[in-house]
């Protein structure tokens, strides 16, 4: 059988006994063979609460990165780690709490449901309450959650940004999971809008120049006073897969996405008279494609990365982020400020302090993140 073997002296050894002669085990590890005294091995047994309500309880008989096997006397039962809901462990008759054994269960404590504002395919867990410094949401279901920013709402913009698990699988040791979500306000500020792409509208004339090349320009010049604020929304899709690392010290993943926008609807109508859009075709359509990467460092410490293609893009710098966030829309980054690039990437760190407060810290906008989350609210 394979799995974890407590002993007498406090050791503990993975590891698969490939023999017992004369009272002493040999157990193969990954350090070698080990030949241990059956004495000295602590009586391991588990009490599984399973998420239908059964309960089993019996010797630990062996246990894989998916599955553990207990032995009753009505038979052995195989039990997937991801329908477990509590677990309590005795070694010896010493008891190991479910708090603890989840560290066995290869899960960092830094989840996250988006990457620098890009999201990922997982949800908030029903009835969790989150709050950021941008926004707020709420997990309503496995595969449902809504968020909303509120900065946007105190500014009479009142927005909805709800997104739908489509797909899920999820194995012991891995998640894979596809979602559709949306963001839809109610006034939006088409200055901001606008602002993202600037550098594809130019004055309506012979020599014209892209509005983004004229200094000191006024964007909401450019803009059409019936479209100066208006319903807009954003539509995306999200592939995301994690996966337990073989060494059982957290996990990994991915998440694949695709982002547009509303306003080819009326993108013609939007613009002032004495303004056209380019002839450009990569500014025809706004997009975002983003491939998003994290890593366990440790329980409590995550390394994420993002690299982008984003026709719509500005890099800013800190305290271009910060005028933005304290001056001059309080609590909404909508700045008209940056440089455009359209393909870039960033990565950072994200720690988790406790069970509900992660922070992190990157190197583009918007550089700070705080994550406060309430469980079971």
């Amino acid at each position: 059988m394979s799995k974890r073997f407590h002993l007498v002296d406090g050791n503990i050894i993975q590891g698969t006994i490939t023999k017992i002669e004369n009272d002493v085990c040999d157990i193969e590890t990954s350090d070698g063979v080990l030949k241990i005294p059956t004495k000295d091995i602590l009586e391991e047994t588990a009490e599984i609460t399973k998420r239908d309500a059964s309960r089993y309880v019996g010797p630990v008989l062996r246990e894989t990165m998916e599955e553990i096997t207990l032995r009753s006397k009505y038979g052995d039962v195989v039990v997937s780690k991801k329908d477990i809901q509590d677990m309590n462990r005795f070694h010896g008759g010493k008891l190991v709490s479910w708090a603890e054994e989840k560290k066995t269960f290869y899960r960092g404590d830094v989840v996250l449901t988006d990457i620098f504002f890009d999201p990922t395919a997982f949800p908030l867990d029903p009835n969790t309450l989150y709050i950021s410094a941008l926004s707020l949401g709420y997990g309503f279901t496995d595969n449902f959650m809504v968020r909303t920013s509120f900065g946007n709402n105190f500014s009479g913009d009142l927005n909805l940004q709800p997104l739908i698990q489509l797909y899920s699988k999820r194995t012991g040791s891995s998640r894979i999971a596809a979602a559709v979500g949306a963001d839809m306000y109610s006034h939006h500020d088409m200055t901001a809008v606008i602002a993202k792409y600037a550098r594809y509208i130019k004055e309506d004339k012979p020599a014209g120049k892209k509005i983004n090349e004229i200094d000191k320009f006024s964007i909401s010049d450019a803009l059409a006073k019936s479209y100066k604020s208006t319903f807009y929304s954003e539509i995306y899709f999200v592939l995301s897969q994690r996966w337990s690392l073989e060494s059982g010290r957290g996990e990994m993943g991915y998440h694949l996405g695709f982002r547009t926008n509303t306003l080819p609807f009326y993108r013609n109508e939007v613009l002032n008279t004495g303004y056209t859009w380019t002839n450009e075709t990569i500014g025809k359509v706004p997009f975002r494609f983003w491939a998003a990467f994290e890593y366990d460092l440790t329980k409590n410490l995550k390394l994420a990365a993002n690299v982008w293609a984003d026709n719509g893009y500005r890099f800013r710098t800190l305290d271009q982020v910060l005028r933005d966030y304290f001056r001059d829309t309080p609590l909404i980054l909508d700045g008209l400020e940056g440089e455009y690039r359209t393909v870039d990437f960033d990565f950072g760190l994200l720690y988790a302090v406790n069970n509900s407060l992660r922070i992190g810290i990157h190197f583009k906008d918007p550089y700070f993140e705080i994550f406060w989350r309430i469980l079971e609210f």
